[in-house]
């Protein structure tokens, strides 16, 4: 039975922007496609407003069928309100860092301009890819019956950050991509960013050599941030483009890419766990779209605010830590469309925006398990 998740449904045929904050214009969908230059640019680009949902205050769509696309063609888009500038789809499926939004009204800052969204017109559907065209590929995906159990696994965690010692000795630092941990367990395959080392060479399977069952990439949704650790998320539905685009590549593959490393595990006996920051965020859409009800800015501004603790307890030492980034909201409920059940009910936000990212990763990427970060202070 597939997951329930009404708002992923719909974006199968519609641009949806669901829960920003109230406005006297409603939401406008900016959408074009990509035009390689210095800068890159947004070509055909063509504006149309989101209207209402039937039955909802807050969630606004405009059927991709009525906007005028190519059957068959990649779109890069972008959300607008009447008093921000262009934010990422929160729900996007494929960011794009090459093409940044270009409406930026004060006080919005010049490194809070955010990339543009991708998807594929195709038969009168809108299709994750990547900017490429490329998208998942799950053809010859075992059964997970095929797969080891929980009480059986011996789980090997990977950051997304690789070092190399060169041959003068210094350390080089760089984007392990998903095509070089591909090249840790297929003896077919060789590294990408990081071809030069041994254990990613075609003959060499050092992963399954340790006994390994199970992978656990540090998070590898799209972060704001050079690879560093990769937990200040930023587009929690999309994989990681760096992740997906090796030295040499004029775009990223990131969900042709991923998709062969889960398929490929898989087929091995592997199983792929995601690592989730579920605590705080770093450039996300919502923080522009709806700061107020998604996330709490500064927890030690009001000790009686339920979303200021740990689950630590209440007192004045234990409140949230964002380390830089900033915390979501889990106490505060609203009446509004649930993007999982698709009806109108009182809920968290955040929560709700969590579930739908983690239901787009089993879904879409056939995750077979999660590892939560920062748990206390997620405190929900």
């Amino acid at each position: 039975m597939a997951l329930p998740a009404d708002l992923l449904n719909r974006k199968q045929t519609d641009f949806v922007l669901w829960h920003a904050k109230p406005s006297a214009a409603p939401p406008v969908l900016v959408i074009g496609e990509f035009q390689p230059g210095n800068p890159p640019s947004l070509k055909n680009a063509k504006r149309f407003s989101l209207a209402p949902v039937a039955g909802f205050t807050d969630l606004f769509a405009t059927p991709a069928a009525s906007c005028g696309l190519t059957d068959g063609n990649v779109y890069h888009y972008s959300f607008e309100s009447a008093d921000g500038p262009q934010t990422t789809d929160p729900f996007a499926p494929t960011v794009d860092w090459r093409l940044l939004s270009d409406r930026l009204p004060p006080p919005f800052a010049a490194d809070e301009r955010q990339p543009a969204a991708v998807v594929q017109f195709r038969a009168g559907r809108l299709v994750p890819c990547d900017p490429g065209g490329e998208v998942a590929d799950f053809s010859g995906d075992p059964s997970p019956a095929t797969l080891p159990t929980n009480n059986h696994l011996v789980i090997y965690e990977m950051p997304t950050a690789w070092a190399n010692v060169a041959a003068t000795s210094d350390e080089d630092i760089g984007v392990g991509t998903f095509r070089d941990v591909l090249a840790l367990i297929d003896v077919n395959a060789t590294g990408a960013n990081f071809d030069n080392l041994g254990v990613t060479q075609a003959g060499k399977t050092y992963l399954p050599d340790l006994g390994i069952n199970a992978i656990e990439l540090l998070p590898p949704a799209d972060s704001f941030f050079k690879r560093d650790w990769g937990y200040d998320t930023a587009h929690f539905l999309a994989p990681d483009a760096e992740l997906g685009f090796p030295d040499g590549f004029s775009s990223s593959t990131a969900n042709q890419d991923l998709a062969a490393l889960v398929c490929t595990g898989h087929q091995k006996g592997i199983r792929f766990f995601l690592d989730v920051v579920m605590a705080f965020a770093q450039h996300e859409a919502y923080q522009t779209l709806n700061l107020d009800d998604y996330y709490i800015t500064d927890p030690g501004a009001n000790l009686s605010d339920p979303d200021s603790h740990t689950s630590r307890g209440t007192g004045p030492d234990n409140l949230r830590n964002g380390f830089g980034s900033v915390l979501f909201r889990y106490a505060k409920f609203v009446d509004a469309y649930d993007p999982i059940s698709g009806t109108q009910m009182a809920l968290s936000p955040a929560r709700q925006l969590m579930l739908s990212y983690i239901t787009r990763w089993m879904r879409d990427f056939r995750i077979d398990g999660i590892r939560m970060d920062s748990v206390e202070n997620v405190s929900n």
